[in-house]
């Protein structure tokens, strides 16, 4: 009975640790330059790649990110952090990618029982691209 607790336990464990680590944001910079950020009125376009996947001339690659599923896992949500993102590091291109569905445990307690639901969340990969 102990062991089977144990194996519990530690099964529980992995599930939590690769379900946190599913859901934090990745970025890459790939350079050390500051960039001054942009201000509010400047726009940031979008260039979804897989529907035209040509990078235009004339840009420079500021970093690579990918957006989380802690937010509420909506489009909308990950398009705004991409779009901050991008404004914080200077960049006035976003190239989309990559967009995929992921299938994401949320779990909360509720009378002290665990109780867990699957969720699709969209996650997008994207180049942050400043213009020259």
């Amino acid at each position: 009975m102990k062991r089977f607790a144990l194996l519990m336990i530690v099964v529980s464990a992995i599930f939590f640790f690769i379900t946190a680590c599913s859901s934090t944001e990745y970025m890459v910079r790939y350079s050390d330059e500051k960039r001054a950020p942009l201000d509010s009125l400047t726009k940031v376009s979008f260039i979804y790649g897989p529907e035209l996947p040509i990078i235009p001339e004339n840009t420079e690659l500021v970093a690579v990110m990918q957006t989380n599923t802690n937010s509420d896992c909506k489009v909308d949500d990950a398009v705004a952090a991409l779009e901050n993102a991008a404004r914080e590091l200077g960049a006035d291109l976003v190239f989309v990618k990559k967009y995929e569905n992921k299938i994401v445990s949320r779990g909360f307690y509720a009378g002290g029982i665990y109780v867990s639901r699957m969720e699709e969340c969209q996650v997008l990969t994207a180049d942050l691209l400043a213009t020259k």
